[in-house]
């Protein structure tokens, strides 16, 4: 699966072009999914929300801060909910960035999760994104699966009046990140 996220400005045309990987054969059939998001809410990062206590030492994109401090600590944010574009940063190295989502409704909803890059594709930043209950366990990890070395969730399903904590790292946690974006969207 191929996902892109773009920037579309007022009265500005968008074309996409799709083709077939190499160019050399036919499609039986393909599926495109477009999201508009507007009006979305905008946010920014709180600090601290992680375990307060960054340190190096995560390997891969596992990363090694989050336990019940990060938890109370995602809150500082607030309780995110609907569509969200959270502008954030890991300005220290083994910064990792925890944020509480939210169903409060009374239904089940589908959310999308990406970080990318304030150019769009995570080309000099590489994020791990993991979706961990309070108890820290992952429900759903990804690793560049969005643009460049983003990475990007899909259809997670999110349980009447649940919460969950989404885990943000830096592949190795050995690195800043001066900005980022995690956009949380509702299917």
């Amino acid at each position: 699966m191929l996902h892109i996220s773009y920037q579309l400005n007022p009265g500005q045309t968008l074309y996409l072009h799709v083709i077939e990987n190499g160019d050399n054969a036919a499609l039986a059939a393909y599926f495109m999914k477009v999201t508009f998001l507007n009006p979305f809410t905008s946010a920014t990062e709180t600090e601290p929300n992680e375990d307060g206590t960054p340190q190096t030492g995560g390997t891969g994109i596992a990363g090694n801060d989050f336990d019940a401090t990060a938890v109370a600590n995602a809150t500082a944010n607030g309780l995110l909910s609907g569509d969200v574009l959270v502008s954030a940063a890991m300005a220290v190295v083994g910064d990792e960035d925890v944020y509480a989502v939210t169903n409060p409704t009374a239904s089940p909803i589908t959310i999308d999760l990406e970080t990318f890059s304030s150019l769009g594709a995570c080309a000099t930043i590489d994020t791990g994104l993991h979706v961990r209950n309070a108890a820290g366990t992952a429900l759903v990890t990804n690793d560049d699966e969005g643009l460049g070395l983003c990475s990007y969730v899909d259809n997670f399903v999110l349980a009447a009046g649940t919460t969950v904590y989404v885990h943000v790292t830096d592949f190795q946690d050995n690195s800043t990140i001066g900005s980022y974006q995690l956009l949380i969207t509702t299917n």
